[in-house]
């Protein structure tokens, strides 16, 4: 469960293609002459005249001097004491070898993009405000309409204000909000915000953002300029790997908050005695109160994560590691464990290969009481965790004891399920797969699943992913995570997800899948016949099938399907049994 969504902002300045990949990248550097360490040598160098040596073009403000123009304009007349061309010039390389830009203007281009300015930037701004300027003007393409030089005019965006024009001075601001709350975005700043990488762009939509609240880091990265390819900057995924450290510490501080209560005028008797065996699948973590270490409390809360066991164990290359409730009964943490040991192995034989994982396991991932008169419920007043399991980058996974009980089964007109998990026999696995799924996605491709994970869908987009199953429309992390899920068990997928996939980020296996036949044992086929005959009868059909029949028709099926619950799979099986039934009765 991860991923934000939210309504769609039309962007304030329509950006083209190109735009997105340069001007965006390149638009908030940061304003200083100093040259980089390791910059290395200048690839104009040939182009530059030798230092002092000013070229016969003059800077001016009313005059937008061409090529090979030896006009010069009085400085007094121009109210301004303009930089030397080549020192400008010289300033303005600094700022492109900072950007890491691949070409490089001449002296008398920096001049025409200097002319091109307005005279109140040319009468006040300093020497490192201009080479910004003009840098980012040759970088993005934002050039004048010269004479004779063939392109285009375009405006310049307004320049930086509200947010500091490098990722140290935009954090320095976001700390500084703190007692307004919040740090201004122009224009300009709001359409670098709403830009996700090219690939994504036919698929979602990032709504508008006019200004990011104190500590938002995940926000304030996305503001920063991005790669040539569009990706987000190194700067940008450090700065938001310290958002999601505080989205992990906010989680499990609330997590921390969970408990069981029990009433206090309900003996130890009476509440043994509400402890039905629907209540102890609905609230799997009623065991836990009940072998809690205080036995006169009537309130169990989890344990912290600092006491939690830690338990580490290598899968090949890479490490897992479980945190556990040392007061959880052994029978409830072991069940917990062996769907995680399914989940796992079930990932693996789909071909993927599997990075370093850790899973937290606390007794209590709700609030649960009991009342007098009422029994077992989730406490409706307090707040509570919102999930079976939650995925916390870079690499953690929260998983509620619900993921052993009983969870509910949300099927759909058409036959279509809430989410693909609730399709298959054990619930809790397919809930740690869809986790699974997102921890890979942004393994895999850390930039996409951000973008991915502060957008949503288009129209067009969700209606594709809602084929999948509800939720898989909810969000694009969803989707991936569902499809994830799909692709382990042997769903198939339309073209237009499998390209939805792909573009979003999500992770396919190096390896090939393994061959392996899901065989029924004696009791499943048992429980398959009788389930298969009842559904014929309920359907008018009273002819009562043998075992084999069901057997060598359970095999026929889509591998998703065979890893179904009975019902679904006796429903598959029925409706087979009954088409050829009705076929063979037409033949003869």
């Amino acid at each position: 469960m991860t991923g934000t969504t939210g309504a769609r902002g039309q962007a304030a300045a329509v950006r083209t293609e190109e735009e997105t990949v340069t001007g965006v990248e390149h638009a908030r550097t940061p304003a200083s002459t100093s040259s980089p360490a390791g910059a290395g040598p200048d690839p104009t160098a040939a182009k530059q005249p030798p230092t002092g040596t000013p070229e016969t073009s003059t800077l001016s403000l009313p005059v937008q001097v061409a090529q090979n123009d030896e006009s010069e304009v009085s400085q007094e007349s121009a109210g301004y004491s303009p930089h030397a061309p080549d020192v400008l010039h010289e300033a303005t390389l600094e700022q492109l070898r900072k950007l890491g830009s691949d070409s490089f203007p001449s002296v008398q281009e920096v001049v025409d993009l200097y002319n091109a300015l307005p005279d109140t930037r040319k009468r006040r701004d300093p020497l490192h405000s201009l080479a910004w300027r003009i840098g980012f003007r040759w970088q993005s393409g934002s050039w004048p309409a010269l004479p004779g030089s063939g392109r285009k005019g375009r405006s310049e965006p307004q320049a930086p204000h509200g947010v500091g024009t490098s990722a140290s001075g935009l954090i320095a601001e976001l700390r500084a909000a703190a007692s307004h709350g919040r740090v201004s975005l122009n224009e300009w700043q709001q359409a670098n915000y709403q830009t996700v990488e090219p690939a994504l762009s036919p698929f979602v939509t990032r709504p508008g953002c006019s200004f990011i609240p104190s500590g938002d880091h995940v926000r304030a990265a996305l503001v920063l300029p991005r790669g040539k390819d569009g990706t987000l900057s190194p700067t940008a995924l450090s700065i938001i790997m310290e958002g999601f450290a505080a989205i992990a510490h906010e989680a499990h501080t609330v997590i921390s908050q969970m408990n069981t209560m029990v009433h206090p005028d309900i003996s130890p008797e009476q509440m043994r005695a509400m402890i039905t065996p629907e209540i102890a699948g609905v609230f799997p973590e009623i065991a836990s109160f009940l072998n809690r270490a205080d036995q006169s409390s009537s309130v169990d809360v989890n344990t912290p994560l600092q006491g939690m066991i830690r338990r580490t164990f290598q899968n090949g290359n890479a490490t897992i590691t479980l945190l556990l409730d040392p007061s959880e009964p052994i029978k409830l943490r072991e069940s917990r464990v062996r769907q995680l040991t399914i989940a796992v192995n079930l990932v693996e034989k789909a071909g993927f290969k599997l990075p370093d994982m850790e899973f937290y396991f606390p007794k209590y991932g709700r609030r649960v009481q009991a009342l007098p008169g009422e029994g077992f419920a989730t406490n409706p007043l307090e707040p509570t965790w919102a999930g079976v399991a939650q995925f916390l980058a870079p690499k953690q996974i929260a998983v509620s004891p619900e993921s052993v009980g009983a969870l509910e089964r949300v099927r759909l007109d058409g036959g279509r399920f809430h989410a693909v998990g609730m399709q298959f026999r054990e619930q809790g696995v397919g809930v740690l797969i869809h986790e699974l799924g997102h921890l890979l996605h942004y393994a895999n491709n850390r930039s996409r699943y951000i973008d991915a994970a502060s957008s949503h869908f288009t129209p067009s987009a969700a209606a594709t992913a809602r084929i999948l199953s509800e939720y898989a429309g909810s969000g694009p992390t969803e989707f991936v995570a569902e499809y994830f899920l799909g692709l382990v068990m042997g769903k198939t997928f339309t073209p237009e997800q499998d390209r939805m996939y792909d573009a979003l980020g999500g992770a396919r296996p190096p390896y090939p899948a393994a061959q392996t036949a899901l065989q029924l044992q004696s009791d499943q086929l048992r429980h398959l016949t009788l389930e298969v005959n009842s559904q014929l009868v309920r359907r008018g059909d009273l002819r009562t099938r043998p075992a084999d029949l069901i057997r060598t028709t359970y095999e026929r099926l889509p591998r998703d399907l065979k890893s179904s619950y009975t019902e679904l799979i006796a429903e598959a099986i029925a409706d087979i049994l009954k088409s050829e039934s009705a076929g063979q009765m037409g033949v003869s």
